[in-house]
Order: C-alpha cells, then structure tokens, then sequence
C-alpha cells in the first residue's frame, strides 16, 4: 500500500509562481537591441531621410502637426510594431487609423504631467517608436541618458519640441496641397 502525499499551496506560493510567470511575460515583450538599424517610412516620405527611414536609437524633432506625426507612425504600426504618444490628449484616433495607424498597438499617455521624461524612458524598453510632446524643456543631461537608453533599446522618439542633441529636424514648411477641393496631402520635408 501506497502513501499519497497531497502538497496543498499556500497563498505566498501562489503569488510567487504569479510573479515568476510575470517575469517571463515580461522578459517577452522586451526587446533587447533592435535589429532593424531603420524604422520604416511611408514611401512618400522615404526619400527625405538617409537610409529611407527613422535611425533607431535616436531622437527627431518634429512639427507638431498630427499628419507628420501620424504619416511617421503609420508605417511602423502596419509592419505590426508597437508605437506610443505621450502628452498628446488632442490626438484624434480616427485620424490615426486613416494613417494605418493599429489602435490595438497604439499606446497613449495623454497627461503625464511633469513625469513625461520618465513615461518615454519607461515605454522605450518595450516600444519601438514614441512620439511625445514634452511639457517642459529637456536639459542635456536628461537628454543623454534618454538617448543612451534608446540606443541600448532600439526605440526612435519623435519629439514635438526641439531636442538637444537630435538626430534631425523633420518640418513642414512651404506646404503645397495635393487634391481636390479642401482635401489632400501636405508634402513635408527634412533637415
């Protein structure tokens, strides 16, 4: 005859075997190093950047206009990445979906206040590309270690104020409409 041993888990057991499988989940999702040295652009767009793309690793200022912003992430989000927008509650998702934008990888932190230097470095170990409006000015000191984690990431941020330190300046200037009547697509260029 047998003795059966019956282990009954206590509740720290569980919570440890909870944290474990969060740890995996975790480790997952993030990335190490990119290893794509470009994110894509949308074909209009590829001949104004060398390498016909966004470097990885780096910092753009951007004009704050939501059509750039969208036309730069759209191409991202249709390869299946995920992309993130801090500090922008204006952003209109409807929008972002005439874009190509997947709203189901779509991060947004609308108003994280002064926190909004730690929300982009938080979003960069686990998101490729972030776009973000900061709330006040970044010293270069920020600015460096933002940077060292981007490269160490693989994540491109796309900034809506000017950045010390960047890897360029995309703008809109001299528009010129394309379309019909009050429609169209406004043609941006690179710095």
């Amino acid at each position: 005859m047998g003795i059966r041993t019956i282990t009954a888990l206590s509740p720290a057991d569980e919570r440890a075997g909870d944290i474990v499988r969060l740890r995996r989940e975790i480790g997952r999702m993030q990335r190490r190093r990119s290893d794509d040295a470009t994110l894509p652009l949308p074909p209009a767009l590829q001949d104004l950047l060398p390498d016909q793309g966004l470097q990885t690793g780096t910092v753009y200022s951007i004009s704050p206009s939501p059509s750039l912003l969208f036309a730069l992430m759209g191409a991202v989000s249709q390869r299946g990445s995920w992309c993130a927008a801090v500090g922008m509650p204006a952003l209109g998702l409807e929008a972002a979906t005439a874009f190509g934008i997947d709203l189901s990888r779509l991060i947004l932190v609308p108003s994280p206040a002064q926190r909004w230097l730690a929300v982009v470095s938080a979003l960069a170990e686990v998101v490729p590309l972030i776009a973000v409006n900061p709330l006040s000015a970044v010293r270069d000191a920020d600015a460096a270690r933002l940077t060292a984690r981007l490269r160490d990431r693989g994540c491109t941020v796309l900034s809506t104020s000017p950045w010390p330190q960047g890897e360029g300046l995309i703008t809109l200037h001299d528009p010129h409409w394309e379309g019909l009547g009050e429609g169209g697509v406004c043609c941006p260029s690179a710095r």
